[in-house]
């Protein structure tokens, strides 16, 4: 087994539920595996609290037919044997009558407490994997969000600074409604936002041209997301920053030297 696999079963082995091979696995994994057992320790802490603070869960209506028909089926066999030994005297400690009418139902209501708390938990542990996605999906989003807001701060500073220019890229007939910004300044840094992209095909990237003249100078590649958005940070070669078109193609992931799909964007339309 697998270390994930053994953690899954860390709340069963609380519940003392594992079969026997199981148990001695998950034991022999917890020996070795410091993050498993403080897993262990907190699903101890969690039954520890829930046997303590949980409400009492209403047993379903299945659960209280079967507990008062064994009631009645213990009555009724004590009305028998009491029946049959009518003529006989027999003094019996007071407490034995007592055990033996009540004890198959004690043993009833503590399998039905076993089951509930079981439940119980493990409903609370679906809940909690559920809550762990969520929260692990939301920070991947606030990642993706602080990444979009540098970028675009980026954008911002490199247009905004001294002998900057902006050139437009509109889109082709290949998507005539895409389109994009390329900010660079006097050095060459380059900053570029497109919009309107659709998602490349698996092993497929982006790839920004420089073109001079019949010379075409490769760029860097970058992808899009879901909704089409893009950007990219790159040094234009310097013969390419004052009289360049700017060219967006399809090309295998990682970039090619020679353009050799068909262009989705380009500036000077």
């Amino acid at each position: 087994m697998v270390h994930e696999e053994f953690k899954e079963m860390i709340p069963t082995y609380v519940l003392s539920a594992l079969d026997g091979e199981e148990n001695r696995a998950l034991s022999d994994h917890l020996s070795q595996c410091a993050e498993c057992q403080r897993e262990l320790e907190n699903w101890q802490a969690t039954a520890a609290t829930l046997s303590l603070g949980a409400q009492p869960l209403e047993p379903s209506p299945a659960v209280h037919d079967r507990i008062m028909k064994a009631i009645r089926e213990e009555s009724l066999q004590n009305d028998a044997e009491s029946k049959a030994k009518a003529n006989v005297i027999k003094f019996k400690p007071a407490n034995t009558v007592s055990g033996r009418n009540y004890s198959s139902v004690w043993a009833i209501a503590a399998a039905v407490l076993f089951l509930i708390t079981a439940a119980t938990l493990f409903l609370f542990w679906q809940e909690s994997r559920a809550n762990n996605q969520i929260i692990a999906e939301l920070s991947r989003e606030l990642q993706n969000q602080r990444s979009e807001l540098d970028r675009s701060r980026n954008f911002f500073k490199v247009m905004m600074s001294p002998g900057a220019r902006m050139d437009e890229l509109a889109g082709t007939n290949q998507v005539p409604e895409a389109s994009a910004k390329l900010a660079h300044d006097k050095t060459g840094h380059a900053m570029l936002m497109a919009n309107g992209l659709p998602p490349a095909p698996t092993g497929k990237e982006y790839q920004l041209w420089f073109i001079v003249g019949k010379k075409t100078m490769p760029g860097k590649s970058f992808s899009v997301d879901s909704s089409g958005k893009g950007m990219l940070e790159d040094q234009i070669p310097e013969s390419a920053r004052d009289a360049a078109i700017f060219a967006i193609t399809l090309e295998p992931a990682g970039g090619v030297d020679v353009p050799t799909g068909a262009i989705y964007l380009r500036s000077g339309l």
